[in-house]
């Protein structure tokens, strides 16, 4: 089953002041200016870097400066465009541009969003070269931007529609657990589950989060924490291991996370450590939800099995904050993703609508449809 619900408040989420920008654009005279927030850096010092090219780009992303699967294919978009204003493009071609996405999509395996806004970057500019190349890429780059605002604001909307359904224990209001960062730093707007969550605040419907700190890299307590603090949103901040506990310590309504892939049965992968959270969810029967844009589907991939999970660096595990914890030459098993099964979990909810499992394989048949009848 799938549902759909239009945003009737025109203030939903409307002051963009109450959130943290992790990308800022300066269109200038002669070209643009755009920089994205050193994610690494948080909470201690707030640097925005320059996105210089495509080589800058594919450099931020590896080194997880900035993360969240919609910031990482709009910082690969925007190095393509900033890229085409070097030499006054003369170097970029259409072989050249063809190169540079095989580059940016090979940052990071896992998030599927990269992939598909490129390929459609590639239809949109098909049969073209020279000139007209490089200002379909610029023209698209900036409408992505919009599109992005415009659909985040309806997921949000969406998935407050979605919790309001739930039964909650208290009545001041859900208390809502989440993992790693899915907020305004893992995209150019709102965000997914903690943009959910920032609709919830927004409609004084909230009355807590319960953040996960989200080892090894910690965006739940640099990052989400960090959000959380700036909009002025009562939270509390917990080891990974604490959440079974922290579950009923805290009377907790929903758990809401975010996505890197979700594939056609529904199965879906996400920064590691949300396959445990599934799985709790389930013992305690609280409703276990998937915040995610449209272009996290990967239809392309029939289940979870055939996902390719990123191996991290040893040493993100060997050592915090610059210090080492463990000895150095210490075995590690260090994935950024693990992947949890469709059956664990209550409902996707897009900027398309809230979707049950049954709801996304008709989803899945729509667009087969809609992919043959375009080869036609």
């Amino acid at each position: 089953m799938s549902f759909e619900w239009p945003v009737t408040d025109k203030n939903f989420l409307a002051d963009e002041s109450r959130r943290l920008s992790s990308i800022t654009i300066d269109t200038g005279t002669t070209k643009p200016s755009i920089k994205v927030l050193d994610q690494l850096l948080l909470p201690g010092q707030k640097k925005y870097l320059e996105i210089k090219g495509v080589e800058s780009a594919a450099d931020l992303i590896k080194k997880m400066q900035v993360r969240g699967a919609p910031l990482i294919a709009s910082v690969a978009v925007f190095g393509l465009c900033m890229e085409s204003f070097q030499n006054a493009g003369a170097n970029f071609t259409r072989d050249f541009m063809n190169n540079a996405i095989l580059q940016l999509i090979s940052t990071r395996p896992t998030a599927v969003n990269l992939r598909n806004v490129m390929n459609r970057l590639l239809k949109e500019t098909a049969g073209l070269d020279g000139i007209p190349l490089i200002e379909a890429v610029r023209g698209f780059s900036f409408k992505e931007l919009i599109d992005e605002a415009r659909d985040n604001r309806q997921l949000c909307w969406n998935g407050v529609q979605t919790i309001s359904s739930v039964p909650r224990k208290n009545p001041d209001g859900y208390t809502i657990m989440t993992i790693c960062n899915t907020g305004s730093l893992a995209t150019t707007s709102w965000g997914t589950a903690l943009g959910v969550i920032s609709g919830l605040h927004d409609q004084k419907m909230l009355r807590r989060v319960i953040c996960l700190e989200t080892r090894p890299y910690n965006q739940g307590s640099r990052l989400t924490a960090t959000e959380l603090s700036h909009q002025g949103i009562d939270f509390r901040l917990i080891c990974d291991s604490m959440a079974a506990y922290s579950i009923t310590e805290f009377q907790v309504d929903a758990i809401i996370v975010g996505a890197d892939r979700v594939v056609a049965n529904g199965d879906t992968a996400n920064k590691v450590g949300t396959f445990n959270l599934a799985i709790v969810a389930k013992y305690f029967n609280i409703p276990f939800f998937v915040a995610l844009p449209y272009d996290t589907f990967d239809f392309d991939t029939e289940d979870g099995n055939s996902i390719i999970i990123e191996q991290r660096k040893d040493d993100e595990m060997r050592y915090f904050n610059g210090s080492l914890i463990c000895e150095p030459r210490t075995p590690v098993f260090n994935p950024a993703f693990d992947v949890t099964k469709a059956d664990l979990i209550s409902g996707y909810i897009t900027e398309k609508g809230f979707h049950t499992t049954l709801g996304l394989k008709l989803l899945h048949g729509d667009e087969m449809m809609r992919r043959r009848a375009a080869m036609q």
